[in-house]
């Protein structure tokens, strides 16, 4: 990973005109070589002081970690202590760039060994502030925007997260005085436009990612709530390890956070579903070593259900002690196993697994008998069952409300839909006789779905003539559908 952290490297020398000038001096860049090297508590001089100072903002320090601006982008123990006693293997190279900026090559030829630094003059940025200099911003409540594509962001994506962040920290215990200092400070949160962009970025492939550094949020996703998650648990703990058991870290991400792309109970009910039917078991997932063999598809969703569970019965005080008690430094011995004698009994697990209603917002059945029609169309008919609204559906709907973000295009859209054209809608609806998903296109989530392979009742959805008949409760619309207009 490191040889490709930043893809730059691939056209270093080939990019830049040899005619120009690296604005960092070569004087600069062997005094911050030397400083990097000998883990000098004065590398923070280096740093350009208005990003250095984003990476305190928030309050959030690891033990045993000296320079937190550089999580991630430090050089490797092993090339510090090789550099310190024969200086040298290291050779430096300085690349100019645009406006000012230059790219600095820290290489050790003998051991294959590379490491590359941004610098804004002769002050040390890091590569997202350089990649993301001239995008967009917006603000919302709690949130800062950094924006690669204009058309990829809107206000009402900006007002989930911010409902998302406040009943977050709610369940995690934040007083009012941490949630005022999130609203002054900001969570910066860079939604970039596609998996190679974050590459670009932060050094490797993903779609998404909480960069404990400068705590930002890097994404693809409108809203990723997993991510903010991570965030937003260490806000919470202040001080703490770097290094936690993913059967907490990332058990308690999906359990409150989902999955890129998926809302925390579409996550849930897969869970239940792996659990319930022996596919994971929890036992599996206490050893690190195990947890990281299985599958983050199958992983996340176990280990989320039963962090739901351990949240929900020891309060969210008695859960965070239980999570920093499974984390370490990086350099120390984090925990490999979860005692069994830490967790709650059995019996109530299993307590809360029998209280677990899955698939309760979306759910196959036959016509109510007392409903009122709303809609009758070519694809279908829609009813108001009381709690409910009731689908008689044969393909996508889409529902848009009178006004839609001006300038947005939805991503999700044009993934369901690689050759339609994307009008502005806020719900599609998509059913068939095994699945049925609604996606909400401001925040690009699958709101809630239901997966017959993965429902223990194995309900069969009711095929009408050409059609598929559901329930799904009102409480996912944001507004009543007879409100909205219904495009085909």
């Amino acid at each position: 990973m490191r040889l490709a952290r930043i893809v730059a490297a691939v056209y270093f020398f080939m990019a830049f005109s040899a005619a120009l000038l690296p604005a960092l001096t070569r004087d600069c860049a062997r005094r911050f070589a030397k400083a990097l090297a000998e883990d000098s508590a004065d590398l923070s001089v280096f740093a350009l002081a208005d990003e250095f100072r984003l990476s305190s903002r928030l309050g959030i320090t690891y033990q045993d970690v000296r320079h937190k601006f550089l999580i991630g982008y430090d050089l490797d123990p092993e090339i510090k202590k090789l550099i310190r006693e024969k200086p040298e293997e290291l050779e430096i190279e300085i690349g100019a760039l645009d406006d000012g900026y230059s790219l600095l090559r820290l290489v050790v030829p003998g051991k294959s060994y590379q490491e590359f630094y941004y610098f804004q003059g002769n002050y040390l940025v890091s590569p997202i502030y350089y990649f993301t200099r001239q995008w967009p911003r917006r603000q919302s409540k709690y949130l800062s925007f950094i924006v690669s594509d204009s058309t990829s962001f809107n206000s009402y994506a900006a007002d989930c997260l911010d409902r998302f962040v406040e009943s977050t920290l709610t369940s995690l215990g934040a007083d009012e005085e941490e949630k005022n200092k999130l609203r002054n400070e900001k969570i910066i949160y860079v939604l970039a436009r596609s998996e190679e962009e974050i590459k670009k970025i932060i050094g490797h492939q993903a779609r998404g990612m909480f960069v404990l550094a400068y705590d930002y949020v890097v994404s693809t996703y409108t809203c990723h709530y997993h991510e903010l998650t991570h965030l937003l648990a260490n806000y919470t703990l202040k001080n703490l390890p770097l290094e936690t058991h993913p059967f907490f870290q990332e058990g308690l991400a999906a359990a409150l956070g989902g999955r890129g792309g998926m809302e925390p109970e579409v996550i849930m009910d897969l869970g239940y579903f792996l659990l319930q039917t022996g596919m994971v078991s929890v036992g599996a997932l206490l050893d690190r070593d195990d947890f990281i063999k299985v599958d983050a598809s199958l992983s996340y969703p176990a280990s989320g259900l039963y962090n739901l569970f351990l949240l929900q019965k020891l309060g969210a005080k008695e859960y965070l002690q239980l999570y920093r008690k499974y984390s370490a430094s990086k350099d120390s011995s984090c925990p490999g196993s979860v005692n069994m004698q830490d967790l709650p009994l059995d019996d109530f697990w299993q307590a809360f697994l029998e209280s677990y209603r899955q698939f309760e917002k979306v759910y196959p059945g036959e016509s109510p008998h007392e409903r009122r029609l709303i809609y009758d169309g070519k694809k279908g008919r829609i009813f108001d069952a009381g709690e409910s609204y009731y689908f008689e559906l044969g393909d996508t709907l889409l529902f848009a409300e009178s006004s839609s973000p001006p300038g947005y295009a939805s991503p999700r859209f044009q993934e369901l839909k690689p050759h339609g054209r994307y009008s502005g809608e806020k719900y599609l609806i998509d059913a068939g006789p095994e699945e049925i998903g609604i996606y909400n296109l401001f925040t690009n989530n699958l709101a809630a779905n239901f997966v017959r392979s993965f429902s223990l009742t194995a309900d069969k959805i009711p095929y009408l003539p050409g059609r598929t008949g559901f329930y799904v409760r009102k409480e996912v619309f944001d507004q009543p559908l007879e409100k909205m207009i219904l495009r085909e």
